[in-house]
């Protein structure tokens, strides 16, 4: 038997058993870790920016169907953060609607609608950050002026 042979098999049988021990996944192949986090991320996740991250390392994986479902997760999230901060301005205006619209979000929550829940958060979150500029509570009394006629 020729040598050359032997050497060029033994080679080959090594690369191939060395390929079974890969590390690494190829560019663009969705592995079962790589799943898993894709899946734990869109279903747990509600940070813009950490979906926005998230979005990235797929790209650079060349999971581009995944990176796209990230971005789009995340934009429709600042879309219902612009919302419910539009609403509780409305609220704080006094608009009724708004307040019934508010307290259909609450009780959306409490039967356990997740977009409801996050909803109630963000508003709660917005309500914290940004105060009112006014108290809140009975009216002020009103400023009387020096030609006014004395109470009887």
């Amino acid at each position: 038997m020729n040598p050359g042979i032997w050497i060029a098999g033994g080679i080959g049988a090594l690369a191939l058993y060395l390929s079974s021990f890969r590390k690494t996944a190829l560019h663009g192949e969705m592995t079962p870790a790589r799943q898993h986090l894709f899946q734990c991320i869109m279903g747990q996740e509600t940070r813009p920016e950490k979906l926005d991250k998230a979005a990235g390392l797929f790209d650079r994986e060349g999971l581009d169907d995944c990176a796209n479902q990230l971005r789009r997760k995340a934009r429709e999230i600042c879309m219902q953060m612009r919302a419910i901060a539009d609403l509780c301005e409305r609220v704080r205006l006094g608009d009724q609607n708004a307040m019934g619209t508010l307290a259909a979000v609450r009780e959306q929550a409490k039967a356990g609608n997740r977009r409801a829940i996050l909803s109630c958060q963000f508003a709660d979150w917005y309500c914290r950050t940004h105060p009112t500029a006014a108290p809140i509570g009975p009216q002020a009394p009103v400023p009387v002026s020096p030609d006014a006629a004395p109470a009887t």
